[in-house]
C-alpha cells in the first residue's frame, strides 16, 4: 500500500495537523487520526540519549515549519524527540550529533493521560507547539 504524503513528508505532516486542529481536532482525535502510524522523515540529529534510563531517544533538529491557526497562533515545528528501545538502539549507535539521517518511527498512540500528539498552547505566547510522541524509532541510513 503507498504511503500518504505526510508519512513520507514532514512538512505535509505539520500542514495535515495544523488543519485538522483548525477545524477543531482535539488532542484526542488528532492522536486517534494518526497514532501507530510509522512515517519515514529526516532530521538533523543534534542529541544522543540512548543510555537514558527512562526515554531513551535521538533529539532531531527538523525543517522548520511555521503555520498561522485560525485563533491568532502560530503552530511552529522544528524538532522531534525519537525514542528508541532495545531492539532499535543498535540502529543509532554508529551516528552522531550534526549527522543528517532518514529515519522511521512510529507514532504513538498514546501512553496514560498523555496522548500521541497534542499542541501545546501557552496563552501568553503566540507559539502553538506540536508534541509528537514516537517509539520503535530506527535510523534507515545516511542522506
Amino acid at each position: 500500500m503507498k504511503p500518504i504524503e505526510w508519512q513520507i513528508n514532514w512538512e505535509s505532516f505539520i500542514n495535515s495537523i495544523a488543519l485538522d486542529f483548525d477545524k477543531g481536532a482535539s488532542d484526542e482525535d488528532l492522536t486517534n487520526k494518526y497514532g501507530g502510524s510509522e512515517v519515514i522523515w529526516e532530521g538533523k540529529i543534534t542529541e544522543i540519549k540512548l543510555d537514558e534510563e527512562f526515554s531513551p531517544g535521538v533529539q532531531l533538529e527538523m525543517p522548520k515549519i511555521s503555520i498561522p491557526l485560525n485563533n491568532g497562533k502560530v503552530l511552529e515545528a522544528d524538532y522531534l524527540f525519537l525514542n528508541t528501545d532495545a531492539q532499535t538502539k543498535n540502529t543509532w549507535l554508529k551516528a552522531g550529533v550534526g549527522d543528517f539521517v532518514s529515519f522511521k518511527t512510529l507514532i504513538s498512540l498514546g501512553d496514560g493521560p498523555f496522548p500521541g500528539i497534542s499542541i501545546s498552547i501557552d496563552e501568553e505566547d503566540i507559539l502553538a507547539l506540536p508534541l509528537i510522541g514516537t517509539y520503535n524509532s530506527r535510523k534507515e541510513h545516511r542522506c
